[in-house]
């Protein structure tokens, strides 16, 4: 027997320790519990998982394949590396041929396709990827896995569930060190593991690469190894020279740099790290504003809270997918609130500003905001009696086709405006229609509104059907993240209103939304089904005066069978702002 063949082989640690069942992932539980749902149910759709490297993507999705297919798993899945093999030919070959081939699979099982580094794939062969998915929906099912969802084509984003994953926490990558520690008998110190953490980045797979490294290459884990493993300048050393810096001892930070230099390191590795200490320097934030305060700022969040100090109430309406009908349920929830007392005043703030639908659910689309001494004078769609201000970005455009093609920062800009420039006066309720996901305004909103944040709330908006609920739990994440607290949940598109006989058909599934409120211990609002009646009032983009002159709006769309359903709804808002 050659020496060679004693060596005894070791498993890369990244492999031996990768789990095998959804329970076993670390972090983003609540995604993960979505995909136990579907390995549950066995009713796969196509899906899309978008994150940072070594977060558990394409584990992910080998666990779920694995509980969905068993014994059937290798006859099932294709996995093919898409930065790898990234053109035209792929999809028309391998894909195509795999797709067609017949296996024995569990009953109601579909084949399984697994792109990994999806994003890297040519335009082309997204496309052609698109049309396989088309023709072989009865017998394959499509996972892809890419750092960054929008490279992705739109036409196969539309046919998929997107799952995004957030970055692993450090208490969870610390965690798994531990217990692969613990089977390895690996020796370290408390720095080591600190050291292990912050070169990972939140990235499982480097941390254990790291630690394995480590290992083999000094037989214990400690802070100095660990930074010459990863070649990376010591971030105590980088840390030294930040506080030099802010106690003014230029010469101090300066020595401590070129210790770093004559070590080798380039500018570019120097500057990365100082990024990265910066992000969880305690002293910086203190010292940065200590000498270097920012009075604009300062003066426009505080004209944002001295106009919301007038607002009793404000209620963000979420929806983390477009079409579940979110502005409508806005637009029924400021008329069931006006209604709710002869005295209400309410508002109504689109800050769907890509895509306004308020001013035309109002029939006030034609009208446009004045200036006065006092700010913006938003518009009253019932008219003189001025109860229901309404403030859209649609009333800022020249004609009603113009598209708003804006990046974050204008957005931004523009929804500090309707908050601090806006005259919405004496206000019981404030309701603000987002657009569909979480992304820039809704950050915006959140900050710009942290100085009345005891009187927001929140209500989501979902339909019935999986992919709809998946993305009203990332709305749920995201008000968990920010401390926003939950009315409750409203279940849209529940069936369908028959505009002969008033009676209520189930088309889709029903009580999905139930399911999720009764999971996450939210309140269910209620369930309101497809009304043709409804569709028609808020789709008329008219002003009709009422009987006695007053708000026809209202008076239309009470004698909608929507109207009696949203009652109740409106009975529980009420009841969770108590």
């Amino acid at each position: 027997m050659s020496k060679a063949a004693e060596i005894p082989y070791e498993l890369p640690w990244v492999e031996k320790y990768r789990p095998h069942v959804l329970d076993d992932i670390v972090g983003n539980q609540d995604t993960i519990e979505r995909l136990k749902v579907i390995a549950r149910d066995g009713n796969c759709p196509h899906v899309i998982i978008s994150g940072m490297p070594g977060i558990g993507k394409t584990t992910s999705i080998h666990c779920l394949a694995h509980q969905l297919l068993g014994d059937a798993y290798k006859e099932g899945v294709l996995e093919l590396n898409a930065s790898d093999e990234r053109g035209i030919d792929v999809v028309r070959n391998k894909i195509k041929t795999f797709a067609q081939k017949k296996v024995t699979l569990p009953p109601g099982r579909h084949k399984i396709i697994i792109l990994d580094e999806a994003d890297s794939m040519t335009p082309g062969a997204q496309q052609a990827l698109r049309r396989t998915m088309e023709i072989f929906s009865n017998t394959t099912r499509f996972c892809l896995a890419c750092n960054m969802s929008n490279k992705i084509i739109e036409p196969i984003q539309s046919r998929c569930a997107i799952l995004r994953y957030a970055k692993l926490k450090d208490q969870e990558i610390l965690k798994r060190l531990l217990e692969i520690c613990e089977m390895e008998k690996v020796e370290y110190n408390d720095d080591g593991l600190t050291a292990l953490i912050f070169t990972s980045e939140g990235d499982m797979r480097q941390a254990i690469n790291n630690l394995q490294s480590t290992h083999s290459g000094f037989g214990f884990v400690s802070g100095d190894n660990v930074f010459k493993v990863c070649d990376q300048p010591h971030p105590i050393i980088i840390q030294a020279t930040i506080r030099a810096c802010l106690k003014g001892d230029i010469d101090t930070a300066v020595e401590k740099l070129n210790d770093l230099w004559t070590q080798g390191y380039s500018a570019v590795d120097i500057v990365v790290t100082i990024f990265r200490v910066v992000k969880t320097f305690d002293d910086y934030e203190d010292a940065l504003a200590q000498a270097y305060p920012s009075p604009a700022m300062a003066a426009q969040e505080s004209a944002v809270t001295r106009r919301m100090q007038s607002v009793k109430r404000i209620i963000l309406v979420l929806a983390g997918k477009g079409g579940v009908g979110k502005s409508s349920v806005s637009t029924q929830l400021a008329l069931n609130l006006y209604a709710s007392s002869p005295t209400a005043k309410v508002g109504i703030l689109d800050v769907d500003l890509t895509g306004p639908s308020i001013p035309r659910m109002f029939g006030v689309d034609d009208k446009g905001v004045h200036q006065s001494t006092a700010g913006w004078v938003p518009v009253y769609a019932d008219g003189s009696t001025a109860r229901m201000a309404c403030m859209s970005v649609g009333f800022l455009l020249k004609n009603k086709g113009d598209s708003v093609v804006w990046r974050g920062p204008k957005k931004n800009g523009m929804i500090r405006q309707f908050l601090s420039d806006v005259r919405w006066g004496e206000l019981d309720y404030l309701v603000i229609d987002t657009p569909p996901g979480t992304s820039d305004e809704h950050l915006s909103l959140m900050e710009h509104l942290a100085g009345v944040h005891a009187r927001l709330s929140a209500v989501i908006v979902t339909t019935p059907q999986a992919v709809a609920l998946m993305d009203a739990m990332k709305c749920l994440s995201f008000t968990r993240a920010v401390n926003l607290p939950v009315l409750g949940l409203i279940e849209n598109m529940s069936g369908y209103v028959c505009p002969c006989c008033g009676e209520v058909s189930n088309v889709f599934s029903t009580g999905g939304g139930a399911e999720m409120a009764r999971k996450e211990e939210l309140r269910f609002l209620g369930s309101l089904p497809v009304d043709t009646e409804l569709v028609s009032v808020l789709d008329g983009g008219q002003v009709v005066e009422g009987s006695d002159g007053g708000f026809g709006l209202l008076e239309r769309y009470k004698l909608t069978p929507s109207a009696k359903l949203f009652a109740t709804i409106v009975s529980g808002v009420l009841g969770s702002l108590e």
